[in-house]
């Protein structure tokens, strides 16, 4: 029944995370980026929106939806980016017909200084999907060893956080059996955030 849910979009399932603002191309810490990814702005259809409600008592000062194609990599266990089965190889990394779409959305409640604070929303349910998207945007969460780059690294460690900050804080679906709608949410342990 839950699995139902999902597949036709009555089960939300929203996340929280912080991550390093690295779209300027400086680091948190003003030098030259020595990440060399190509910006993919054109798939992010980035837009501003001017403190727009989202969900009660959360401000949105920026939304971005992200898609690209993801392959994972056994070996690594990794997610990669790359071109998918109808686009050329080039920034998005080499073309694969095994590569599956992922879609998310990521919307900016609060920055404080090189850190976001991120309601994200995921439209497919991919391998470290929003790990992925979100490094290959340039916005690395913070505390991620996997996917992070050093500037995210640097700004981690200088705030002294030890884990991924990245929780599924909210869960809203049907009753299998009664049909009641049922809601949870949580307060991620890694940021001081208002929700009310």
């Amino acid at each position: 029944m839950l699995t139902r849910q999902l597949h036709d979009g009555r089960l939300k399932k929203s996340y929280f995370a912080l991550a390093a603002d690295e779209r300027r191309g400086k680091t948190a810490f003003g030098s030259e980026k020595k990440d060399p990814r190509e910006d993919n702005s054109k798939e992010n259809n980035s837009k501003e929106n001017n403190l727009q409600e989202n969900n009660p008592g959360e401000k949105v000062i920026e939304e971005m939806s992200l898609t690209d194609y993801i392959l994972k990599n056994t070996k690594t266990r990794t997610a990669e980016i790359v071109a998918g089965p109808n686009e050329k190889a080039g920034s998005r990394g080499k073309q694969n017909a095994a590569a599956k779409k992922a879609r998310l959305t990521c919307k900016v409640l609060k920055k404080e200084a090189d850190v976001l604070y991120c309601r994200i929303d995921i439209q497919t349910g991919r391998f470290h999907q929003i790990r992925a998207q979100m490094s290959h945007a340039k916005m690395p969460l913070l505390g991620d060893r996997k996917y992070g780059t050093e500037s995210s690294q640097l700004l981690t460690d200088q705030r002294g956080i030890r884990q991924l900050c990245l929780c599924a804080d909210r869960l809203v679906f049907l009753h299998p059996i009664t049909g009641m709608k049922l809601e949870y949410e949580v307060s991620p342990s890694f940021a001081d955030v208002d929700r009310e």
